[in-house]
């Protein structure tokens, strides 16, 4: 059972962190902006996003959906695409582990 559980949990990081990443991929690409650079920043201040604030699901809850800088708000789909990603993965992972 705990091999399970370990496995859900891991699901659960690999998830959100895909799910930050399409959630990166998403917002910029249409927009014709590089996923690689500049790295990830505020859309209206241009601030870069401080490290630990670029943790999945984390981060988001650490600024309370705001900016650090100028108290702009982040889209709350980040946010979700994170938390969905890491459970649906945490699932599959539960149950193939």
């Amino acid at each position: 059972m705990e091999i399970k559980i370990l496995s859900a949990i891991y699901g659960f990081m690999i998830g959100s962190i895909l799910g930050s990443f399409f959630g990166v991929i998403t917002d910029r690409l249409p927009r014709g902006e590089s996923i690689i650079s500049p790295p990830s920043h505020c859309d209206n201040c241009k601030t870069p996003l401080k490290l630990y604030d670029n943790i999945p699901i984390f981060g988001y809850l650490n600024l309370k959906g705001k900016c650090r800088n100028c108290g702009n708000k982040i889209p709350l789909r980040f946010f979700l695409l994170e938390l969905t990603l890491g459970i649906v993965f945490a699932v599959m992972a539960f149950i193939i582990f």
